[in-house]
């Protein structure tokens, strides 16, 4: 069969213009640029935190319909935590090398010093090196589930018999020391705040600017326009507020603290920020599984 110059220059022009559409229709990769970095986020090794605010909270029971002790529902949420941590090391029956991280922490550090220190003592580290790594890190998971058991047990107990309310100074926390306590490079870091949502504290609390406030309290939560920022940007930690408990009980007044939470967050650069109203502890327990991914 002979082809003319005419019919080559035709299917030339054809081949060009079918180029160019599926260089423009082409999918946008953004997706998948997206996908990877989550990936990469979630390959990192675990840092864990856990931010109790000891104040007279731990008294009260959950919202209206739920009759459970705010602290048998903070003990629940913290030791389900700490399993999930563990399983996380041994997934499919064989240790894991993650370089997890987790610990509790209070601030400011609790008046009782037995206290301050149970909490001190729940710092588990995984990162360890050396010919004795492996048995090291066996040690420290074995041991792991009856230790914070009694431990916190102990604190809650100790705090709620003394009454000695530190309370939880989440604003000033933010403003300074989170930035070490939470922070490390090599790490996804992830802080979980246990509190009813009332950010305040006596030796941090003022009105910076009008209806503008370090944190939140009852009495201004309906008509506060934000929470004061910080100084201090966080765009490589991930937060969840969890147990969030007003006082009146209405929905509208949790979507407004929600609302003060996630502005206040997004303010500091924090990219992952969940809030979640005080529940049942499976309840509770299912959105910090969606959030961190174990």
């Amino acid at each position: 069969m002979t082809i003319n110059k005419k019919t080559i220059v035709a299917a030339t022009a054809i081949l060009a213009a079918i180029a160019v559409l599926v260089l423009i229709f082409k999918p946008s990769n953004t997706n998948e640029t997206s996908t990877k970095s989550t990936q990469t986020i979630k390959s990192k090794p675990l840092n864990i935190t856990i931010f109790l605010d000891l104040s007279d909270r731990i008294m009260r029971t959950g919202g209206p319909g739920d009759n459970i002790q705010q602290v048998e529902k903070d003990s629940t949420i913290i030791m389900s935590i700490q399993q999930k941590f563990y399983d996380r090391q041994y997934k499919n029956g064989k240790l894991h090398f993650t370089k997890d991280k987790i610990r509790v922490i209070c601030y400011p550090a609790p008046q009782l010093s037995t206290v301050d220190k149970t909490i001190r003592d729940l710092e588990v580290d995984l990162n360890s090196k050396g010919q004795n790594a492996i048995k090291d890190i066996k040690g420290k998971l074995n041991t792991m589930q009856s230790n914070w058991s009694k431990s916190v047990s102990s604190i809650y107990r100790q705090t709620l018999r003394t009454q000695q309310w530190v309370g939880s100074d989440i604003w000033k926390f933010f403003n300074g020391p989170a930035n070490v306590q939470c922070v490390d490079n090599n790490y996804r870091n992830i802080l979980i705040i246990l509190t009813d949502g009332y950010i305040y504290h006596k030796n941090s609390w003022q009105m910076t600017q009008q209806n503008e406030y370090t944190g939140i309290a009852p009495k201004t939560v309906n008509t506060q326009k934000a929470i004061t920022p910080v100084n201090k940007k966080y765009t490589n930690l991930e937060v969840m507020f969890l147990e969030i408990n007003t006082f009146t009980g209405k929905p509208t007044e949790f979507n407004k603290i929600e609302q003060l939470i996630n502005d206040w967050c997004d303010g500091m650069g924090i990219k992952n920020i969940e809030v979640v109203e005080t529940d049942l502890p499976n309840q509770t327990q299912k959105y910090i599984d969606k959030f961190i991914g174990w």
